[in-house]
């Protein structure tokens, strides 16, 4: 069972009727390693990911929108996260191991880090590597999340109040 809870902020109290359920074993946030040690004392082993939404924004935000050279930056970044021969507009495989993560974010530094560099977008490249801490701690969520922005997004812009489990 998957369960959502809309927050205000990023508060542990206002989650707690949801964390309280039994069986927990995932929990995806856009501040793992914040969070991971206050939802670990409450539950023991529970896995508390990255959600990949965030992870990506989080670099996005540094470059300057509206131009080829975002919109180019954007669709190679994002195909970090997917796996070998996975490159459709949306994914069908889950995030690969870390291993293969940051294979592919080398791959991806070796074409963009002297660009990034000669444009003077320092803050891209430590946003990036603030992105490798997390592959390098397990961290990464999966492709579900990703879709539920996506879907929340889409049903906000047009007005939605409800959404059903599809």
């Amino acid at each position: 069972m998957i369960r959502l809870q809309l927050t205000r902020t990023t508060a542990f109290e206002e989650i707690r009727d949801v964390i309280g359920e039994p069986g927990l074993k995932l929990v995806i946030v856009d501040d793992c390693c914040k969070v991971r040690a206050l939802y670990q004392s409450v539950f023991p082993g529970v896995k508390v990911k990255l959600d990949l939404f965030h992870g990506v924004q989080r670099v996005m935000r540094t470059i300057p929108k509206g131009t080829e050279f975002s919109t180019r930056f954007s669709k190679e970044f994002g195909q970090i996260f997917c796996a070998n021969g996975d490159f459709g507009d949306r994914r069908t495989s889950p995030t690969p191991r870390p291993n293969i993560l940051n294979e592919n974010l080398n791959n991806f530094l070796k074409g963009w880090k002297d660009i990034l560099e000669g444009n003077n977008l320092g803050n891209t490249l430590i946003e990036i590597e603030n992105v490798r801490k997390h592959i390098d701690n397990g961290c990464n969520g999966t492709e579900r999340s990703e879709s539920l922005h996506h879907t929340l997004n889409n049903s906000l812009v047009a007005g939605v109040t409800m959404i059903g489990p599809e």
